[in-house]
């Protein structure tokens, strides 16, 4: 079996006769884990009418191993908790052990909460692309996880393309489409930045929602929605989705999630609550990046600026949104429509079985109708502005004790291996230090970041780093 800790899927419903019950791990006088958490593990599931019960692996801890031999009949008996092995596209893929005779890798793009992104060129015919590379004795990530996620998604007009991967040794290389643009670059070329212009944008990103909502036979959940994951690509600035790192692929449509996984600004209350939860966590999470968007700050207003803070603000529900500018900006600030603030009020409801599914927010009236009276014509320059100084575009992840400099060690001796000379791998630009995440095929490490990517505010302003640290932090 593979162990390279893809999340636990709590499963209720009647396994099939040709499923195989093997070895998995499981903590000391424990049944059942419900968990997808690194640290929570529940309590064993037992409960009546319960046919049986499949859970993925998890390797990030190896308790006690428990070996079940029998084999399961079409229908178990009451109150039996069975282990049935996970779909087998999550097992480790085959791959490819030649990338270094394919591609060369170059700067670095961004990094996200498991891996760095590089810039890389085709030998072949100069095509540039974007790599991901995680290396796993540095790294605890769900590596098969991804990629099965990433070949799902990847033909979907709204998500980043996924080209090939390439393993050598614990080294994974996973190649993808190279974009643009960010989504903060995007939205700063726009010379006057209304709510008519911002919609198409909205519009694209529940786009990317609903169609990885929608495969079957479950739904890819995301669980890191935020700006920063957002790039733009083309002419038409075309939003693509990216870093499939923490998503999930449920099983069916029944199925639900636990644990928290993902940036703690942009978690669910049901996810901070660690109650089940399904879809309904990444319409939460774009509801928080429509109103870094439109308001210049974070629905809920924690009295200190910690992540701890942050989550138990989010989870309690107090302070409650003003669904207003951001109070720093006084009289510059810009008058946010009634149909904008109904559509956030309801991507934005803590009940998640009242909240809209993506599609269903794509027919709220400030989206749905493209000559809405009520939209307002007044810049929103200023609400981008205050939404960078509050490290909107440059929170990440927790990190997963991801050490840059001996990854990047190791990249250059590899390069240095295949080609005679050692090739100069690391940060773009200042890119890394400036803290922006994950930008999978980002155009921003082909030139100097800007000052607003860096510093997200003037260049002498310690406000976004300020930010980031306390967002980031507990």
């Amino acid at each position: 079996s593979s162990h390279f800790g893809s999340s636990l899927f709590l499963h209720h419903g009647q396994i099939p006769r040709s499923s195989h019950v093997e070895s998995c791990w499981l903590p000391a006088a424990m049944g059942c884990m419900t968990s997808t958490s690194s640290t929570g593990w529940e309590s064993p599931v037992r409960g009546q009418g319960i046919e049986a019960v499949a859970v993925g692996y998890y390797a990030e801890e190896k308790p006690q191993k428990l070996h079940m031999k029998n084999v399961l009949n079409d229908r178990l008996g009451e109150g039996t908790v069975a282990f049935a092995r996970e779909p087998t596209s999550h097992k480790t893929p085959r791959m490819r052990k030649d990338f270094q005779q394919h591609y060369i890798l170059k700067d670095k793009l961004g990094k996200g909460a498991f891996a760095p992104v590089h810039l890389a060129t085709a030998l072949a015919d100069g095509k540039e692309v974007a790599v991901k590379v995680i290396d796993l004795v540095q790294v605890k990530a769900s590596v098969a996880n991804e990629i099965a996620i990433l070949k799902r998604v990847s033909a979907l007009p709204h998500c980043v393309a996924f080209h090939d991967v390439y393993r050598e040794g614990a080294v994974f290389y996973l190649v993808m489409e190279k974009c643009d643009m960010t989504l903060l670059q995007a939205l700063e070329s726009i010379p006057e930045l209304t709510e008519h212009l911002v919609v198409p944008f909205v519009v694209e990103m529940l786009q990317a929602l609903d169609s990885i909502h929608a495969l079957p036979p479950g739904a890819v959940v995301h669980r890191d929605i935020k700006p920063a994951n957002f790039l733009c690509t083309g002419k038409d600035r075309t939003v693509k989705l990216c870093d499939f790192g923490t998503a999930q692929l449920l099983p069916d449509r029944s199925s639900k999630l636990r644990g928290m996984d993902g940036t703690p600004a942009f978690m669910s209350p049901e996810m901070l609550q660690l109650h089940d939860y399904g879809t309904e966590t990444d319409v939460w999470s774009l509801g928080v990046t429509v109103y870094l968007l439109t308001c210049g700050q974070f629905p809920y207003q924690p009295r200190h600026p910690a992540s701890r803070a942050m989550k138990h603000a989010v989870s309690a529900g107090t302070p409650k949104p003003t669904f207003q500018p951001a109070a720093s900006l006084g009289a510059a600030a810009p008058r946010i429509s009634p149909t904008a603030i109904a559509f956030l009020r309801s991507l934005l409801e803590r009940d998640a079985t009242l909240r809209p599914s993506a599609a269903d927010a794509l027919r709220l009236q400030w989206l749905a109708s493209p000559t809405d009276p009520q939209r307002s014509e007044e810049s929103l320059r200023p609400m981008l502005d205050a939404a960078k100084c509050v490290g909107a575009f440059s929170l990440r992840a927790p990190r997963k004790h991801h050490r840059r400099d001996s990854v990047d060690a190791m990249l250059a001796s590899l390069q240095e291996r295949h080609r005679g000379s050692p090739q100069p791998i690391g940060s773009s630009a200042g890119l890394d230090a400036g803290e922006v995440p994950a930008a999978e095929g980002s155009e921003a490490s082909k030139r100097h970041a800007e000052p607003s990517l860096v510093s997200t505010c003037e260049p002498s302003s310690p406000c976004s780093r300020r930010a980031m640290a306390s967002w980031s932090s507990d």
